[in-house]
């Protein structure tokens, strides 16, 4: 046996021994995934995003429970032909600045439709749609 105080082994037969222990330990660990296991597993994976994007879940939130980022998800249904659930743009745009003008900050309003500052500040731009200044006003 190997002494444990300085590690050293008290013979050669122990030794050997201690080896033949650490080897069976190593090989009764738990499989390496190949790369065609990890493929099937990403698959299963992805397959369960897409149920739940279908089901309404935005592709932001799925991102954020599996860790990943939008762009990733959103490759992922890109790479394996499956539909991406369109929402009405310009609906949600509209309701989002009606909001904003009764009051709401653009935070607020991109906070309650799951985006960025500067995408609901950049939709309002490009639509030409007036930004609430009263808000920033009274701030100061």
């Amino acid at each position: 046996m190997i002494n444990m105080q300085t590690n050293h082994a008290t013979s050669c037969m122990d030794f050997i021994r201690s080896m033949a222990q650490r080897y069976n330990e190593m090989a009764n660990t738990p499989e390496i995934l190949t790369n065609r296991d990890r493929r099937s597993q990403i698959d299963s994976e992805t397959s369960d995003m897409h149920e739940m994007h279908m089901d309404g879940a935005t592709i932001s939130s799925i991102a954020r429970k599996y860790n990943l980022s939008h762009g990733k998800v959103r490759q992922r249904f890109i790479n394996r032909n499956l539909p991406i659930r369109r929402t009405n743009i310009e609906d949600d745009t509209q309701e989002m600045h009606k909001m904003h003008m009764q009051g709401a900050s653009i935070k607020e309003v991109a906070c309650k439709y799951d985006l960025t500052y500067d995408i609901v500040r950049s939709r309002f731009a490009h639509r030409k749609l007036q930004i609430n200044r009263k808000n920033k006003r009274a701030k100061k």
